[in-house]
């Protein structure tokens, strides 16, 4: 039986980035598929020998053609997907900080006047690469939960203290949320 994962890559639908376990099972599914077609095409290669009559021959040799291409779509969705492992083999490979998420939950003032932070808290850990970017940044936070998920670069501003603290503002009404204190 072929999953739901590999009738995706089929079709060229995938645009979500697949778990280790999902790919796996995509990747075994394609083997078992480039299988079955490979033996088709040989199937088909002893019946075009054996075919006599001219329709049979062009017929036959179509059909051949058509197991060639999608034996050759299906070789390149692998090739995609052993591309995704190799990507995230390298940033596995990456080294990661952990750093901390202070939540800034009672907040005074409004946008005229300023903002001032009443009272904080340690909200969690983060795990982030050493060379992440603000947009990494960005992600890991909605991962969290601590920053919603429809939320762009745009929605926020990080405000680099020094090299080890970041503030995190609501752009819009430059409203403090919280900080991320690196280890550096």
């Amino acid at each position: 039986m072929i999953s739901d994962q590999t009738n995706q890559l089929k079709r060229g639908n995938v645009k979500m980035k697949l778990t280790k376990q999902e790919r796996e099972i995509a990747l075994k599914d394609i083997k078992a598929i480039l299988e079955s077609i490979n033996t088709q095409i040989e199937w088909l290669k002893v019946e075009l020998n054996e075919a006599t009559c001219e329709d049979d021959i062009r017929f036959i040799h179509s059909l051949i053609t058509n197991h060639v291409n999608h034996y050759m779509e299906i070789q390149q969705r692998e090739q995609e997907l052993l591309s995704m492992e190799e990507e995230e083999n390298k940033m596995n490979n990456t080294k990661t900080i952990t750093a901390t998420l202070i939540n800034y939950f009672d907040v005074w003032g409004n946008v005229e006047e300023g903002y001032e932070i009443n009272n904080l808290c340690k909200e969690g850990e983060i795990e982030l690469r050493e060379d992440f970017k603000e947009v990494d940044l960005l992600q890991e936070l909605q991962d969290f939960g601590f920053i919603v998920e429809e939320a762009t670069m745009k929605d926020i501003t990080f405000d680099w203290a020094g090299s080890e603290m970041i503030e995190i503002y609501e752009t819009k009404t430059n409203y403090p949320l919280g900080r991320v204190e690196l280890p550096y």
